[in-house]
């Protein structure tokens, strides 16, 4: 189970609408840390869908999914006003471990919906109780240039600290 981690990407859509991608194992993005993500997240229940519609001034969007450590079953579809959709279908074996977190961009001259299913399905436990499966999800506007702006000053407060904790240790000795 802690073995190699493995992502598959698939376009799976016709020729005519190519796919670009990729996978990033260092200098993860995260969630900006003054997002509004935290108070924007919502519980979603097994077969249960949350849409955010998003003004045509919004070029991109952090997502960010997770559950309390159940397997993540979920699809995300950018929905535009002409009608067509880009969907991602997404699946962890351990939401809380690997959660999903990606940033999506969104055409800027039309506003877009983006809307988040949990496609869980319900299941009975052997005593026959009706087993849950919830997952969190949250979506907000990103902005590269905010992110990275408060990745740089994360890193100069956590080597600060790291300072600090040197010079502790040392003058300990």
């Amino acid at each position: 189970p802690r073995g190699p981690n493995t992502v598959a990407i698939r376009n799976n859509g016709d020729y005519e609408f190519p796919l670009a991608a990729s996978v990033v194992a260092e200098n993860v993005d995260t969630p900006p840390a003054n997002s509004t993500a935290a108070s924007a997240s919502v519980t979603l229940e097994a077969g249960a869908y949350q849409n955010y519609t998003l003004a045509a001034s919004v070029d991109s969007v952090a997502v960010l999914l997770a559950t309390d450590g159940r397997p993540m079953h979920a699809s995300l579809e950018l929905r535009h006003r002409n009608g067509s959709t880009t969907r991602l279908d997404l699946y962890a074996e351990d939401g809380l471990e690997r959660c999903c977190f990606c940033v999506l961009e969104t055409p800027g001259d039309e506003a877009v919906v983006v809307r988040v299913f949990n496609t869980a399905v319900l299941e009975q436990a052997e005593d026959g109780e009706v087993v849950l499966s919830p997952m969190t999800a949250s979506v907000v506007a990103y902005s590269a240039e905010e992110a990275a702006a408060e990745a740089k000053a994360a890193a100069k407060i956590k080597a600060r600290r790291e300072r600090a904790a040197a010079k502790e240790a040392a003058a300990a000795m």
